[in-house]
């Protein structure tokens, strides 16, 4: 589906296909060119000034959730360590 939509999109410059008994082939060194000024118009140094600092995540005692997620999925169970159980895995 990919292809079939740059096929289609004409400012995108994607690389007409040679068509043989009806398949598409693609010369490499076509798109190789087409990669290459892709990758220079999304160079990663033009978008890294918009990426956020990651920021730490504060854990509570609720079973090593994050704040404010303090409730687990339904179904499942949360237990403090040492709670709720013996350790002995038995009766």
């Amino acid at each position: 589906m990919t292809v079939w939509r740059w096929l289609r999109d004409e400012d995108l410059g994607f690389p007409e296909p040679l068509v043989i008994n009806g398949r598409r082939f693609w010369l490499e060194g076509a798109l190789d060119e087409f990669d290459d000024e892709r990758t220079a118009k999304t160079s990663r140094s033009d978008n890294t000034a918009d990426i956020p600092e990651p920021q730490p995540v504060e854990f509570s005692g609720q079973g090593g959730l994050p704040e404010g997620n303090a409730h687990p999925a339904p179904g499942c169970r949360v237990e403090e360590a040492g709670a709720g159980s013996d350790g002995g895995g038995g009766s």
